[in-house]
């Protein structure tokens, strides 16, 4: 068996900054790795003392923090509202024909 320096001689100069390159990416990962899992622990520390503040102000006599749900979905207009849109198109579009018309005579 070859013993580690003799492999080591071996390589190539390449082969050495390819597993360099290798090792600082791998570092890299496990650096992010451990920063999302710290923020991830953040966030649970801060919901906890969200919770906390919300069950003091409910006790002082309060109301609860508001939680905003995103809508999702197609929002709905009424007839009416439409309706009034499609005018003011119109409207618009008649206003333009109207000044089109009058180049044209010019």
């Amino acid at each position: 068996m070859a013993t580690l320096k003799q492999m080591a001689m071996k390589l190539s100069v390449k082969e050495l900054q390819e597993a360099l390159e290798w090792k600082k990416r791998q570092e890299k990962i496990e650096s992010l790795e451990l920063k999302r899992v710290y923020l991830a622990a953040m966030r649970e520390r801060i919901q906890i003392l969200i919770d906390k503040l919300d069950k003091e102000i409910v006790k002082a006599g309060g109301t609860r923090t508001i939680k905003v749900a995103r809508k999702t979905g197609k929002r709905k207009l009424s007839p009416a509202s439409r309706a009034k849109i499609v005018a003011a198109q119109n409207r618009r579009w008649a206003k333009y024909r109207k000044a089109k018309a009058a180049k044209r005579r010019s």
